[in-house]
């Protein structure tokens, strides 16, 4: 009102009922606050009768409420905060009821309610309850009063509760249920119906409520059937006939929904029980395993095409039908169990309590175990050849495989491995049956475990004793275990076992071949002694498997006659060395005309004489076997030939020795007797003459034990005596051996 010297500063609050700083924002001038600030005058317009303006934003929000007043008020005159620099101030005299230090606005809520209405379902049974749901498109401030009306072609008596009422919708929230009990009666007559509309006024909320414009929307009907009988749905497996079947399911190895097994199902009602008045969907379910053996093995999804589904049972129809599939595989398992279960998709959209009743089933593995026993070959002593099994099937579970190496005595011509060629390794042993070389230790050996999931496998047959002796190829058969009441030898599998290929043939190849050598013991010689030579088998450290005869011939003197010009030295099994001795005779003559002769000693065969596996016994006497391939022998110049210088010494005496047996059978008591005469050639002695005689045993095989009497002796000639007669004595046995040999050694005790 007065011309300002100053600035005035006039400060305000804002209030109302129901508001809060929520509802408005203040772009006001310097001060302005959330609900309230400062006007300020500044001294730049000292004009009476000049205003400021204080602008308040409205808040716009979705919450339905009531109108709102919201009042500015000024500071009281005389307040510390209505200041100036000049005079006083004061607000102007009011009017009668009127202050001038506060001014009002109205704020206008423009969030009206919009009410819809819709029924949970659409039909329901006499005794069950009619459900709807009553939805307001934003919240209110206050509780909403929510009015409607029940209406259709029921009957009051039909139904619990008011034919008009009221739902309360409580502040904040948009929507309530509206349930009305349906009353049961003996009436079957047709379907009925009820309508729950929204009433055109009537509404209450905080701000503007009322119901949607579209008639679908404030309004819902449902359908109350007449109350039926308890229905019973049944599911019964079938077979092509229709029948009822309990029979087990065969798989089918291939693993494809098109090849799979078809398991057919027929739903149907039990009892009589009336039939659906609209097409109704029934749910089907694979359960898997037994709903009465915790121990049943379970089928799984992978055993079925699908595992859940539907079929349609037609309006009036009283049964139905669907098909499971069943997938094969090939995997060796036991027998599954699953059950199956139904469910009607909507109960309540035909009435009636609808229940059903499921049915168990048996897949029955058709993936048994057909093993092929694989890998059989020629292998070289110390390589490890495999046995290879197929299953025919993948495993179930962890599989376990006994097997084991026997004697393949079916060719009676070929050599068969013994316990002498194998050693424990890898969990092998040789077991007490004579015919079984070697067989597995336990069951559960690591090496000859298998995993599940595993289709085929490898068993290492490292037992084969790499030796130093030199044999015929060896042939041995593996085949399963059969003991300790696993005929099979497997275990693990599910079902029976059966073989494809039971059993394999190895042959094992020697790698210790024999090289014959010979050499002379010394290299001159004189008449009337004996050259010999050393014969030696290399390459095998242990020797020849059986008897071994090295063929020999002597040549190369003239003028005289060996006695023997040529034989065979016989090596027992396991020997390496033996020596060929020859006689040298005497010569008057020779020594003038040829000083000195060579003779040479040289392999010209070798022979393996077939002998008894068990005692080594050279074969001829009781024990009769074919003959049979022995490992390589060789002799190879130069080592196949020596020689040695023999000298002549014309000697006035000769001496020969004969009339000496070439075989004495040792009989089996007692002695038998070799008789010898030792002759002497030349003129009469003036003094006695002493000639030594001994049994050489060596490499023939014989001992000092085989003889009754002595190996050696001295025969005295003097005079005009020629010829001494002597004796060796065979010791007899009752073993049964080889024949042996012995040589008669003559020389003069003093040359």
């Amino acid at each position: 009102g007065g011309v300002r010297t100053a600035d005035v500063v006039v400060p305000f609050s804002l209030s109302g009922a129901g508001v809060t700083d929520a509802d408005f924002d203040i772009s006001a001038p310097s001060g302005a606050g959330a609900v309230g600030g400062e006007a300020v005058f500044g001294v730049a317009g000292a004009l009476a009768g000049e205003s400021t303006n204080i602008v308040v934003q409205l808040l716009d929000d979705d919450l339905n409420e009531a109108a709102e007043t919201l009042t500015l008020t000024g500071a009281a005159a005389g307040a510390a905060g209505l200041r100036t620099a000049g005079g006083a101030i004061r607000y102007a005299v009011p009017a009668v009821g009127v202050s001038t230090g506060t001014a009002s606005v109205v704020i206008a809520d423009n969030d009206p309610v919009v009410v819809r209405i819709a029924a949970v379902g659409n039909r329901v049974e006499e005794g069950d309850d009619a459900r709807f749901v009553i939805t307001m498109d934003r919240a209110s401030a206050a509780t909403a009063t929510i009015p409607y009306a029940v209406g259709g072609d029921v009957e009051p008596e039909d139904y619990a509760g008011m034919a008009a009422g009221a739902v309360m919708i409580a502040a904040g929230q948009t929507t309530a249920a509206l349930v009305i009990p349906i009353l049961a009666d003996a009436d079957t007559d047709a379907v009925e119906r009820m309508t729950v509309s929204l009433a055109e006024t009537g509404y209450s909320a905080a701000g503007v409520i009322g119901r949607a414009a579209a008639a679908a929307e404030h309004s819902a009907t449902v359908e109350i059937t007449p109350l039926t009988a308890a229905r019973t749905l049944r599911l019964t497996r079938v077979d092509g006939d229709g029948n009822e079947d309990t029979s087990s399911i065969a798989e089918n190895t291939t693993s494809t929904a098109a090849a799979g097994v078809g398991v057919r199902y027929r739903v149907g009602f039990e009892d009589g029980g009336a039939a659906f008045t609209t097409d109704t969907a029934i749910l089907w379910r694979v359960r898997h395993g037994h709903p009465s053996s915790a121990t049943a093995v379970a089928t799984t999804a992978a055993d079925f095409a699908a595992v859940s589904g539907s079929v349609v049972m037609a309006s009036a129809a009283t049964q139905t039908a669907f098909t499971v599939t069943v997938i094969g595989d090939n995997r060796n398992e036991a027998t599954e169990h699953f059950s199956m279960s139904i469910a009607v998709a909507d109960a309540a959209a035909d009435g009636g309590t609808l229940s059903g009743t499921g049915t168990t089933a048996a897949i029955v593995d058709d993936d048994q175990l057909r093993i092929a026993l694989s890998g059989g070959r020629r292998f070289t002593e110390g390589e490890t050849p495999q046995l290879h099994l197929d299953f025919g099937a993948v495993l179930g579970r962890d599989f376990e495989a006994r097997v084991r190496a026997v004697r393949d005595a079916s060719n009676p011509a070929t050599d068969t491995i013994e316990s002498a060629d194998v050693t424990a390794a890898g969990g092998w042993t040789a077991p007490a049956q004579a015919s079984v070389v070697v067989a597995q230790a336990q069951a559960g050996a690591a090496a000859f475990r298998f995993s599940a999931g595993a289709s085929t496998g490898v068993i290492a047959l490292d037992f084969v004793v790499d030796d130093s002796l030199n044999e015929a190829d060896e042939v041995f058969r593996v085949e399963p275990v059969a003991d300790a009441g696993i005929v099979t030898g497997f275990t693990g599998a599910y079902g029976e076992i059966s073989f494809v290929v039971a059993s394999q043939s190895y042959t094992v190849e020697d790698n210790d071949d024999i090289t014959v050598s010979v050499s002379a013991v010394t290299d001159t010689v004189s008449e009337g002694r004996s050259a010999e030579f050393a014969v030696v088998l290399t390459g095998a450290a242990e020797g020849s498997d059986g008897n071994l005869d090295v063929m020999y011939g002597l040549g190369g003197l003239s003028g005289v006659t060996l006695a023997d010009s040529g034989g065979s030295l016989r090596f027992s099994r396991g020997s390496t060395n033996g020596v060929i001795s020859a006689a040298i005779p005497f010569s008057d003559t020779l020594g003038m005309a040829s000083p000195t002769q060579t003779l040479t000693a040289e392999i010209t065969g070798i022979s393996r004489l077939p002998t008894d596996p068990t005692t080594g016994d050279v074969s001829g006497g009781t024990v009769e076997l074919a003959d049979h391939a022995a490992g390589t022998v060789t002799a190879t110049a130069p080592g196949n030939r020596a020689s040695v210088t023999v000298e002549w010494t014309d000697a006035a005496h000769a001496f020969r020795l004969d009339g000496a047996p070439t075989r004495v059978t040792e009989g089996a008591s007692g002695a038998s007797t070799a008789t010898y005469v030792l002759t002497r050639t030349g003129p009469a002695l003036a003094d006695s003459l002493e000639v030594a005689w001994r049994l050489d045993l060596a490499g023939g095989g014989a001992d000092a034990a085989d003889f009754a009497g002595a190996v050696t002796g001295v025969l005295a000639f003097s005079g005009g005596i020629t010829s001494q007669t002597f004796r060796v004595f065979i010791a007899a046995d009752d073993l049964n051996e080889a024949d042996e040999d012995f040589n008669v050694v003559v020389a003069v005790a003093d040359a």
